[in-house]
């Protein structure tokens, strides 16, 4: 299981991405919600979602569910 975390500001197209607690482009936890620890990476979105949030996956480490 991995830990995840959403971006709590949003990017300019109006997504929040998700990273896993150990990816490399977290700065800080403190501008960041934490989601949980889920098996995979649609578990942390969904639950992003049902938080009111449009989520994306990060570049650096959910790349397989990244979208430009």
């Amino acid at each position: 299981m991995e830990e995840y975390y959403v971006d709590k500001k949003a990017q300019s197209n109006g997504e929040h991405v998700i990273h896993v607690a150990t990816c490399s482009c977290i700065d800080s936890v403190n501008d960041k919600e934490n989601l949980g620890a889920f098996f995979s990476f649609q578990s942390a979105v969904q639950e992003a979602e049902r938080r009111g949030y449009t989520a994306n996956g990060c570049k650096i480490c959910c790349l397989s569910c990244h979208t430009e």
